[in-house]
């Protein structure tokens, strides 16, 4: 609902935050819903710039190559590995 309300809808993450805050007083009434309009809240109190934590976190993750590692070594040794596949 979250990327829906603000790719498609265009939201801010203060629209967002009343509407889950909303949604959490009703039928949809659950610590998700809870805790997701919680977050929405939270501001960058570090740059004061009064903006949402969630425009300010940048949605990107690096990767070490365990993964891959550990994939070629199942294969090497003729393993299955369905979790990480």
């Amino acid at each position: 609902a979250y990327e829906m309300l603000r790719t498609l809808g265009g939201c801010s993450a203060d629209e967002l935050e009343t509407i889950f805050k909303e949604w959490n007083k009703g039928a949809l009434d659950s610590f998700l819903i809870e805790i997701t309009g919680k977050i929405l809240g939270q501001k960058d109190n570090i740059a004061k710039n009064n903006k949402s934590m969630v425009e300010v976190i940048l949605d990107q993750s690096g990767s070490k190559g365990t993964g891959m590692w550990t994939m070629e070594e199942a294969a090497r040794r003729g393993v299955p590995a369905p979790t990480i596949a």
